[in-house]
């Protein structure tokens, strides 16, 4: 399994990294991570005793999370409502757009 962007990379991966010797630049290649990622590991766990992965946050504030108590209504009013009638009331009534898409 690849690295997916927003996660960290597994612990077997990370302390196979930490334990290789060489320069940076010969351990990216030689486990298929950038450079970066291990010069930035060393530094943590130089820092910090440990290079344990910190927690993934996101800064970007959730589009719906000011319409979550309508939100909660029209779904208590419409228990049996389609994803594209609640895309259609959020357009219609609050001008917001939510796509379709799963993640």
């Amino acid at each position: 399994m690849g690295w997916r962007r927003g996660q960290a990379y597994g612990r077997d991966l990370r302390d196979r990294v930490m334990a290789a010797a060489g320069s940076a630049r010969a351990v990216a290649a030689q486990f298929c991570v950038s450079v970066s990622y291990v010069v930035k590991a060393r530094q943590r766990r130089e820092r910090l005793g440990d290079a344990a992965p910190g927690p993934q946050r996101s800064h970007t504030r959730r589009k719906l999370a000011h319409l979550h108590d309508a939100i909660a209504v029209y779904a208590a009013e419409r228990p049996d409502a389609t994803a594209d009638e609640y895309r259609a009331w959020l357009l219609a009534e609050h001008g917001v757009y939510a796509s379709a898409g799963l993640t």
